[in-house]
């Protein structure tokens, strides 16, 4: 096993270099000189690595491949040599204390992979805890945007992450997030069960894109505020969102929204806002008020429907209902019911609302089987 002292003072004369170290390559410099050192002049050129950084990730790449401990890493000039060079890999765990910049892309791999401190540079990130757990303590992208950044790990725990580019964040067992994921019109991927230890936000931007929570294991659980905003991209929803742990509130936005099951405390705080089409793609029972919107762009050209495919129920417990679209879409077998609760029904965009005429262009139409489809004591 590497000393860590001896890590420590190889990779400060390696990103030194020769001329300002004072030192034989190798040995370590004066304490004078290591105070003096700049951890990002000394070793860039135009905010690009030069080949000493090269040199400083080598020397920290060897000593992983013999032992290095992850306590080794948490010195600050080792942290900024990392993130500067490519990235290391481990066998074992890694682990950064200190605040970093990015000036290359730059990938950390190890088996359980912890940044305490934040990170910023407009490069790519990716973290790849192996089967262990990613651990992200800081901001990511809060004064500088990365370009990307993708995270994988059995778990994964993180904060605030802004890029300019595209966010992914994959975890086998959990994914813990607290705070903002932000794009410049690019896409968010999470494909993982996750839990919500604050108020999060998720939003792509003014751009096209998406929002996805991959697959039904994709759920989201937490007594806090979930807000998915994705500009004029499309919501995907896999999983169950509240269905363990109630959310305090969910607000959703973007073209299309396909919505499964939601649970908030009592039912309350739900917002669904759709430039297109709003499917609800399983059956629910609220009982509280609720609004369902779609078409919020009145394009003429495209309806902006709500949709309940076949089989699919909507049941309010005497709670109003407002259906605010282009068109209803109730398919098959599908449903809604609000007892004595009150139902608006109101077409967008200035158009006519035909109950059980003939579809006709320039007007919601309410067919006559999809009125027998709907139960209600009064509606408007």
């Amino acid at each position: 096993m590497w000393p860590a002292a001896e890590v420590r003072a190889q990779a400060s004369a390696a990103a030194a270099g020769p001329a300002s170290s004072g030192a034989a390559a190798g040995s370590a410099p004066t304490a004078a000189a290591e105070a003096d050192l700049d951890p990002v002049a000394s070793w860039t050129a135009d905010r690009q690595p030069l080949p000493r950084a090269a040199d400083a990730v080598a020397l920290l790449a060897d000593a992983a491949s013999h032992g290095l401990e992850p306590s080794d890493c948490d010195a600050g000039a080792l942290a900024t040599v990392v993130l500067a060079g490519g990235g290391i890999t481990t066998t074992g765990a890694l682990s950064i204390g200190e605040n970093s910049t990015l000036l290359a892309g730059t990938t950390l791999t190890g088996n359980g992979v912890s940044l305490g401190g934040t990170v910023d540079g407009a490069f790519g990130l990716t973290v790849a805890a192996c089967t262990g757990t990613a651990t992200l303590g800081g901001a990511v992208g809060g004064s500088s945007p990365l370009t990307s950044f993708t995270v994988s790990g059995a778990n994964a725990s993180l904060r605030a992450v802004k890029t300019s580019g595209a966010q992914a964040i994959a975890a086998a067992s959990r994914a813990i997030l607290s705070g903002k994921l932000a794009t410049a019109g690019s896409n968010v991927s999470i494909t993982a069960p996750v839990t919500l230890a604050s108020s999060v936000v998720v939003d792509t931007g003014s751009g096209a894109g998406t929002i996805s929570l991959v697959g039904s294991t994709s759920t989201v659980n937490g007594a806090h505020a979930l807000t998915l905003s994705a500009g004029t991209g499309d919501v995907a929803l896999g999983g169950a969102l509240g269905g363990s742990t109630r959310l305090s509130a969910l607000t959703v936005s973007g073209r299309n929204l396909p919505v499964p099951v939601v649970g908030t405390v009592g039912d309350d705080n739900q917002s669904y806002t759709a430039l297109n089409d709003l499917t609800l793609t399983q059956s629910r029972t609220l009982g509280s008020a609720a609004t369902f919107t779609a078409d919020v762009d009145g394009d003429v050209d495209v309806d902006g429907s709500f949709v309940l495919p076949t089989g699919v129920a909507l049941t309010m417990n005497n709670a109003a209902l407002t259906i605010a679209v282009a068109d209803l879409d109730l398919a098959g077998s599908s449903s809604i019911s609000a007892g004595s609760g009150l139902v608006t029904l109101a077409a967008s965009a200035g158009r006519n609302l035909a109950l059980g005429g003939t579809p006709a262009a320039g007007q919601m139409t309410v067919s006559g089987s999809e009125l027998q489809r709907i139960t209600v004591f009064r509606a408007t």
